[in-house]
């Protein structure tokens, strides 16, 4: 899980290097799925199981 940050990172980076050629549309549902990811992996409330 240690690689995890340093992919959506990545992600991150490949989506501000394509954003002329995805268009707003695009760019926008990338970034939906990008916040999805970091939620997946840092999430906001923690678990039932966890606390």
């Amino acid at each position: 899980m240690r690689r995890a940050p340093l992919l959506v990172f990545a992600l991150g980076v490949l989506i501000a290097a394509l954003a002329r050629t995805l268009g707003l549309a695009g760019t926008l549902l990338a970034l939906l799925m990008l916040a999805a990811a970091a939620d997946h992996f840092w999430p906001l409330e923690a678990d039932d199981e966890t606390q």
